[in-house]
């Protein structure tokens, strides 16, 4: 019996935001502010922190991505530590999903069992990056 689809995708999310982080690297300078890098990809400034004069719970993430991508992990987990244990992550998973696909582990189907807990995780993550 083959892979679902959905295995292969989950099998190249970890490559694919590797080579996000190495695009930003080429792509951007870390913004002095701590936020903002991504309007050097031509994106728009967070409506959230103009809206509530405050950092949405991913401010920074691109900043910190950028840090990362140009070796500077203080000033990275510094800036927002959500952006480094994504890199971190990403790094980690990419080794362990080959892994699982070597031993026909579905990744698609993992996900669909135990997904709810992976995402109650990642809020609590995100949340707590937010608040440091």
């Amino acid at each position: 019996m083959g892979m679902s689809r959905s295995h292969y995708l989950v099998l190249a999310a970890p490559w694919v935001l590797l080579l996000v982080y190495c695009a930003l690297a080429f792509l951007t300078t870390p913004d002095p502010r701590g936020y903002g890098t991504h309007e050097q990809l031509g994106f728009g400034a967070c409506l959230f922190r103009d809206w509530l004069d405050g950092p949405c719970p991913t401010c920074g993430v691109t900043t910190s991505a950028s840090h990362l991508a140009h070796g500077e992990l203080r000033a990275a987990w510094h800036t927002q530590p959500l952006g480094v244990l994504l890199g971190v992550a990403a790094a980690l998973c990419v080794p362990l999903f080959a892994a699982c696909h070597r031993r026909r582990v579905d990744l698609g189907q993992w996900l669909l069992r135990h997904g709810a807990r992976a995402w109650a995780c990642a809020a609590v993550v995100v949340a707590a990056c937010w608040l440091l």
